[in-house]
């Protein structure tokens, strides 16, 4: 299993980078971090869904995708995972 982190924009210094450091750290599996951005100017709207377009081009075929936000439900390891029985 190879984990993707893709993101909008550039993981410089700071939270973003601060976590990926640490979920870079001693794993079993191989983790890459893929930054996206798109450089023209556009309105709001058509820019969120811009970055939309570009983070789904970045995912590779095949993958499970897991979308984190902020705003979100929180979940722990358990909810977080597929449902027990359906990993082979």
């Amino acid at each position: 299993m190879k984990l993707w982190i893709a993101c909008i924009g550039r993981a410089g210094r700071g939270p973003e980078r601060d976590l990926y450091q640490t979920l870079r750290g001693p794993r079993r599996w191989p983790l890459a971090l893929r930054e996206v951005e798109e450089k023209r100017k556009l309105p709001a709207a058509q820019l969120i869904l811009r970055e939309g377009e570009l983070l789904l081009q970045s995912v590779p075929a095949k993958s499970v995708l897991v979308a984190l936000d902020r705003r979100g439900k929180v979940l722990d390891s358990e909810g977080f995972g597929p449902p027990a029985g359906t990993l082979a």
